[in-house]
C-alpha cells in the first residue's frame, strides 16, 4: 500500500511454466509511481529453490533483472 498515486501496474512470469495452478510457476507483480519527480518501480517477488533443475533459480533471477532493467 502506498500514499502515492500508482502510475502503472504490471506483472510478468519469470519461469518457463505459465500454468498458474502449477506450484513452481512464478509471476512477479509490480507497480510504478513517481516520488520527488522520479519514477520508481516496486516488485513483489517469490522465487524458486536455488538448486531446482526443473525451474532454474538462476533463470528466474536473470528474467527478473532483465525485466526490471526495462523500467
Amino acid at each position: 500500500m502506498t500514499r502515492h498515486e500508482i502510475k502503472e501496474d504490471h506483472s510478468f512470469f519469470i519461469t518457463n511454466n505459465r500454468d498458474q495452478k502449477h506450484w513452481k510457476t512464478r509471476k512477479i507483480v509490480g507497480i510504478k509511481l513517481v516520488h520527488q519527480d522520479r519514477p520508481i518501480s516496486f516488485y513483489t517477488c517469490h522465487l524458486g529453490w536455488w538448486h531446482d533443475e526443473e525451474e532454474s533459480y538462476k533463470f528466474q533471477v536473470e528474467s527478473l533483472l532483465s525485466q526490471a532493467a526495462k523500467d
